[in-house]
């Protein structure tokens, strides 16, 4: 994420994650990437609907984490 900020310039960082994905989103947690939506039933999967979570960070963000 550094790189992706510091030296590509990034001003915002996204990710989505079906819900069904517990790991990753955990992951998006615990490196403190922020919930902004759901997009309820987007995908239809071993006979289930399940949510798109939408994760997004910006610069001023990863800048304080990182302090």
């Amino acid at each position: 994420m550094k790189f992706y900020f510091n030296q590509l310039r990034c001003q915002k960082f996204n990710a989505s994650v079906y819900s069904y994905n517990e790991p990753s989103n955990k992951l998006c947690g615990n490196i403190g990437i922020v919930v902004e939506g759901r997009r309820r039933n987007t995908v239809f999967t071993d006979g289930n609907f399940y949510d798109e979570i939408l994760y997004g960070l910006i610069k001023d963000e990863f800048s304080e984490l990182v302090k």
